[in-house]
């Protein structure tokens, strides 16, 4: 288990290709994640804290791509724009989500 509570900012390619990586808990006050920032982590099955309650309003481009066994991400309701292949490859993602605020959503985005 990762635990961001503390971190405000996820860099590009921070946790990209973490294999052993199972679950991550983000900070309410993390307000971005860069793109590819959990790419390819093949074993990420969960993102604690619903993103609802968090300030991050921009799923970026790549940010979970190639995630085979991503279940949950909790609420997108705070999202604005979901990039360029975001949850591309996430095939059990399992989350009924809330898009109402969403007003761009990226090619080969799911």
């Amino acid at each position: 288990v990762g635990d961001c509570s503390g971190v405000v900012s996820i860099g590009n390619t921070s946790f990209a290709e973490c294999l052993m990586l199972q679950s991550i808990n983000l900070s309410t006050v993390c307000k971005t994640i860069d793109s590819a920032a959990f790419k390819n982590c093949k074993a990420l099955t969960s993102i604690g804290v619903s993103i609802e309650s968090s300030l991050i309003t921009v799923i970026p481009n790549d940010c979970f791509a190639g995630c085979n066994a991503l279940i949950t991400v909790g609420s997108l309701q705070n999202i604005l724009t979901i990039g360029y292949n975001a949850f591309n490859s996430c095939y059990v993602l399992g989350t009924t989500m809330n898009l109402s605020s969403c007003t761009s959503i990226g090619e080969c985005a799911f």
